[in-house]
Formats: C-alpha cells, structure tokens, sequence
C-alpha cells in the first residue's frame, strides 16, 4: 500500500475465493506525536499454553504504555519455521491482539524445517509482508524504514547457515545493500534489527563470529543501536566501537532483548565488562522505543509492568 495519509485508520480485510476474514484495522503513524515501538525477541514455544506467555508479556507492555504503534520482533518467532502448526499458535496468541502491527526478521528456528536442518526464509516470507527494498536473495526477511528521522535497516543474519559457525556467512551479502541504504537515506539516528547477538551472553561462539563480520560495518557506518535476540538473556552493552568500550562520543549500543516468552536461560559469566546491565535473575521482558523529536528512550518492562532498565539516546 502506497500513498497513505499519516494519522488515519484504515480497514482492510482479506478476501478468499469463497471466504473472507473479519475487518481489520490500523492507523498510520503521526507525523508530530511520539512514536512508541514494541520491541521483542525468541517468543518460540512448544504448545500453545507456552506461546501465551509472549501474549502475557505483551499485555504487561500495553499496561505500561497503552498507545503502541507497532511491533519489532527479532527472530526465533517459533520453534520449527517448516511446521504449518507452530505459526498456527503463534498467530492464535497474535490475533488476541490484532492492533499490533509486527516488523519481523528470521531466527535460526525460523528456518527449520521438520526435521530439524535450516533451510531458507521461505517458510518466515510466507508469513510476513515487509517493505520489499532488501538485498536479494534475501527479498523480505531484509529491509529498511524511516520513522522521524530514524533510519531502521532489518538483517537476515541467518542465511547461508552453518553447523560448524566459523564457516557461516551471517548475511555478509547484505553489506554492500545495507552501506548504500545509509548513504542514501541520511538520519539522526540508525537502528539495525538482527537476530543473533554480537555480545550475546549465552551463544560465544555465534557472537564472536558475527562481530568479527558486522562489527566493523557498524562502526564504518555509525550506527546508533543493534537490537537482537538468540541468547535469552537480557544486556546492554557500553557504546562499543573496534569490538573495545567506546571513549569518545562514537561506538554502538548493542541491546539483546532477552525472550519475550517462555525460554529463559541462565546469566553467563562471560564478557559482563562489555554490559552497562545484564539480567541476572531470568524473566520474560519487552522493551518500549519511544521516539520524539529531540530523543529516543528504551525502557525494558517484565510481565509485571515494571520497569528493568532504561536508557536515551539524544540527536
């Protein structure tokens, strides 16, 4: 859909050869009130009472901010991308809460098929329409938007994958796209979307070798943030900048959002000096982006509608 009028709802339904869906609506986004983001990471799950905690914890959300714009989430949406039954659940859950539009990337679980291998991100484009301006052969599962004079580019980091992780490529194809995309669109802040974690605390491995492969780009091209998933545990890094505590006013946020839902994993004790906070004691979070005209802030809240942590980031 194209020329839309900002601060407008529109209704839409989908229409079948025999059947149609209920009517749906969203509203455009104000050009002049702050824009509130849901961000979200690894809501996979093995049963439908499982994937309702990514529900619960969305409604913790909107009791702390009730006027969310739309959603971010980044990656491991379900447990096997192949199998038609866990979308089935995971949109059960969704529908719940139909006012929430999702921005989505593909997690390594969003690549599997039955059996257990990776496979592609066909099984994750069969679910998500999203801005169709990414790098082939990554159409889709890669993209990029502006909100306020946010530029928001959305990584497959997942394609061309790997047992062994010193022989993935984790979207390296994407950097030539993804340096054009920032020189094109010049903006006071860049967020970047992606599933693993360059400072990750539970996968080593995985983190090190996507650092040593975007962590250069990011800093070449001065990204503000990077919001991930993978790990299951909640940090926040130092601005980092040539993979070392940042001195000066440049480096990059790192933010792994933990998981939204049920998997939960313990705290490692590995590379804690990179974060300005890290969750110690497990629990389901999300975190609200609100973006206004001079800032954008981040506050992490748990199923409770507490608060965790929170942060800004000034023009």
């Amino acid at each position: 859909m194209k020329e839309l009028t900002p601060d407008e709802t529109y209704l839409f339904r989908i229409q079948g050869r025999v059947n149609s869906t209920k009517t749906y609506t969203f509203q455009t986004l104000n050009d002049t009130e702050s824009v509130h983001i849901a961000l979200f990471s690894d809501t996979q799950f093995d049963n439908l009472d499982q994937a309702r905690i990514y529900g619960d914890t969305l409604d913790a959300l909107y009791v702390f901010e009730e006027d969310i714009d739309f959603g971010i989430l980044t990656g491991d949406i379900v447990e096997i991308g192949g199998n038609q039954n866990y979308w089935d659940m995971f949109y059960d859950v969704k529908s719940e809460r139909d006012e929430l539009m999702i921005s989505a990337v593909p997690g390594n679980h969003d690549y599997y098929q039955s059996g257990g291998s990776l496979v592609s991100n066909q099984f994750f484009n069969t679910f998500f329409n999203n801005p169709d301006n990414g790098e082939v052969p990554y159409l889709n599962s890669s993209y990029y938007f502006t909100i306020k004079d946010t530029l928001f580019l959305m990584l497959d980091t997942v394609g061309e994958y790997q047992h062994d992780s010193s022989e993935n490529t984790y979207g390296a194809a994407q950097i030539t796209w993804f340096k054009s995309v920032i020189e094109n669109n010049p903006a006071s802040h860049i967020v970047v979307g992606m599933h693993y974690s360059p400072y990750g605390n539970h996968h080593y491995d995985t983190s090190r070798h996507i650092l040593n492969v975007w962590g250069e780009v990011f800093d070449e091209m001065q990204v503000d943030i990077v919001i991930s998933g993978h790990d299951h545990v909640y940090t926040r890094t130092h601005p980092m900048y040539n993979q070392t505590v940042a001195t000066g006013d440049n480096g990059t946020v790192y933010l792994s959002l933990g998981s939204a839902g049920y998997k939960l994993k313990e705290l490692s004790p590995d590379g804690l000096e990179n974060y300005v906070y890290y969750q110690s004691e497990a629990e389901s979070l999300m975190v609200l982006m609100s973006i206004d005209e001079t800032a954008i802030t981040f506050t992490t809240v748990n199923q409770n509608s507490e608060i965790v942590d929170t942060f800004t980031m000034t023009s």
